[in-house]
């Protein structure tokens, strides 16, 4: 699956989890990562070790060049994405894909503290931040750079956000969380009309079941309702929820969908509920881009 010229990617919370196991795949793969995170130490460590592995393959033709760089990142401030992009641009001339894949969940009840507001901040707020900072990059950047450098906006202009389970039906262990990734479902789902106002970025999400992951083992440690609701249930893994991202990548025709991930299960693209359309059918605006 390897680009015919290597295409950048943006992973946001890039250094461990979900996100860990997708910098990997794509760097196998022959694409150029920018990894955004927080963790500054597990960052570097993590595109250290996979330059050096590049470099040490003798099948790659251009050892000397780096796959992935690390750039410390708050996705809750102003300017993170632009950094981000800047980033992808100056170390790998253009940047194709934005996987908008931070996110955080907390232990304590909503009801007795305020973190659950740094939830909406980073799952939802940064990922509607990243998504803009994607749609600006791509119809203003992009087509000022050489020829050269945009290789590939042709075939590879997309923006992919990662929800759960969680945001398709209801979780008592953590409303919150699941208020903000229902919010990224919604929102996703509702981007594809512009596809050709912003000159073909597509725009995907993905909904996995839960994924073993240092978010989930902390939260179970933590909180005797998460152990509860989340020792006992069947999980994914983080190799299937990257194969989901890759379907996205190459799949042009899934613009707007939002896969639905489950154990041991080929991915599903989400469908909304025919009778809802026929109760809503008049009601539902149509943007005309």
């Amino acid at each position: 699956m390897s680009p015919t010229q290597p295409q950048c990617a943006i992973v946001t919370g890039g250094a461990s989890g979900i996100g860990r196991c997708l910098v990997t795949e794509l760097v196998r793969l022959d694409f150029r990562v920018v990894v955004g995170d927080l963790n500054e130490a597990a960052g570097t460590e993590l595109v250290a070790a996979l330059n050096a592995s590049v470099s040490d393959s003798p099948s790659s033709s251009s050892s000397s060049t780096p796959r992935a760089v690390f750039v410390h990142t708050d996705v809750t401030q102003p300017t993170a994405f632009a950094t981000l992009f800047q980033a992808g641009t100056d170390h790998f001339g253009a940047v194709h894909i934005l996987v908008n894949n931070a996110g955080i969940a907390q232990a304590d009840p909503f009801w007795a503290t305020e973190q659950w507001r740094s939830m909406v901040d980073v799952n939802l707020t940064a990922t509607m931040a990243g998504t803009s900072a994607a749609i600006h990059y791509f119809t203003t950047v992009a087509p000022t750079l050489p020829a050269t450098q945009a290789a590939g906006y042709n075939t590879n202009k997309v923006v992919i956000n990662m929800a759960s389970m969680s945001g398709l039906v209801p979780f008592p262990g953590d409303p919150i969380y699941a208020a903000t990734k229902a919010a990224v479902v919604n929102f996703t789902r509702s981007l594809p009309d512009f596809t050709p106002l912003f000159g073909g970025v597509r725009f995907n999400c993905l909904c996995p079941a839960f994924v073993d992951t240092p978010m989930i083992d902390r939260l179970r440690a933590q909180s005797p309702l998460h152990e509860a609701t989340l020792g006992r249930v069947a999980k994914v893994t983080a190799e299937e929820v990257v194969q989901g991202v890759l379907r996205c990548i190459t799949e042009r025709e899934l613009n707007g969908a939002a896969l639905v991930i489950a154990c041991q299960r080929e991915p599903q693209e989400l469908k909304t509920d025919p009778v809802l359309v026929e109760l809503l059918k008049d009601s539902l605006p149509v943007i005309d881009a």
